[in-house]
Formats: structure tokens, sequence, C-alpha cells
């Protein structure tokens, strides 16, 4: 299992997985709900979102 988070400003659109071999749900979620689901972060997810890791989509086209 995968499990990975982003912090984004939603500007629209709906969510899809178009890969669905590779990805089983996508779901968009409050802080406080994530938090409460990830225990396992000692700090908690606020804590992770004071630093970042750049990404860049090799996507198709």
């Amino acid at each position: 299992m995968l499990f990975v988070t982003f912090r984004v400003q939603v500007s629209g659109g709906k969510i899809k997985v178009s890969d669905p071999d590779e990805i089983s749900e996508v779901t968009w979620m409050d802080k406080i709900t994530a938090e409460s689901l990830m225990p396992y972060h000692k700090n908690g997810i606020s804590k992770l979102m004071e630093s970042s890791a750049s990404y860049t989509f090799q996507g198709h086209s």
C-alpha cells in the first residue's frame, strides 16, 4: 500500500481515478478528519505541512 497526501487548493472539477489498477480510492477530507485517520504521525499531519517535497508530473500527454 502506498499512501500519498497532497496539500492543495481545489479550484473545481471532479475526483476521478484514471488508473483503477493502481489507485483504489481518492478522497478529499479536512485536516481534522485526516488527523484522526493517521494516528501513526506522532506530531500530526499539520506538522508535515510545514515542509514540502517537489513533484513533477510525468504522465502521458
